[in-house]
């Protein structure tokens, strides 16, 4: 793994509660990513969480 920024879905404060934010496969200039695995990070305040993403395709 790279550990490279491929795109920044939500840079802003949020009130509490439920939310779900879609990734379209794409990179912050709008191309297509390649199959692989991508993780995706998390962070509120104090808390950050990190998920595994496979990409089919």
């Amino acid at each position: 793994m790279n550990g490279r920024l491929v795109r920044t879905l939500v840079n802003t404060t949020m009130d509490a509660g439920y939310k779900r934010v879609l990734w379209d496969g794409k990179n912050n200039d709008r191309q297509a990513v390649s199959a692989g695995v991508y993780i995706s990070v998390m962070r509120a305040g104090s808390f950050t969480d990190s998920r595994k993403m496979v990409m089919l395709k």
